[in-house]
Formats: C-alpha cells, structure tokens, sequence
C-alpha cells in the first residue's frame, strides 16, 4: 500500500568544526505523514573535506520516537537516549 503523503522537516543543526577539514554536525528532523507527526529524530553527521569540498563522511540516524501508528517506524524501535 502506497505511503502517500510524506514531508520531512528539518530543524535546529548545531555544528561543531574539530579541525581544518574535519566537523561534526547534529540535525534535527521531523517527518509527516497522513497520520500527523509521524517520528522524529536526529542525524548525527561527520564531515571531512575532500578536493576541497565538505563532504558527509558518516551518517548515523537516531530515531527518538514514532507514533504507534508509524507505517514508517517500529515504535518499539525508537527511544530517547543521551548517548550523544
């Protein structure tokens, strides 16, 4: 069955430069569906410079909580940590 519609929001980014070609970045994201809001979380990025260009080295995404509706998220999956 089709998801229909679907928007993702993101929202406060903090970013913290560790060296001449290196950072971390924090990002905070919202995502919508027809149930509402349908989870949210956090995507925890290393960047690096390459040829000259910030890239995204490593991405982590860390799922703080879903609706128990979630066609998109396993609840049960989700939890708020301060691991980070």
């Amino acid at each position: 069955m089709p998801l229909g519609f679907l928007r993702h929001h993101l929202t406060s980014c903090y970013i913290e430069l560790v060296g001449p070609t290196d950072a971390y970045a924090w990002t905070y994201f919202l995502v919508t569906t027809p149930i509402g809001l349908d989870h949210s979380g956090v995507y925890i990025d290393r960047f690096a410079v390459v040829s000259g260009r910030w890239l995204i080295a490593q991405r982590r995404i860390k799922v703080d909580w879903a609706h128990e509706r979630s066609r998109i998220v396993e609840p049960r999956l989700a939890r708020v940590s301060n691991e980070d």
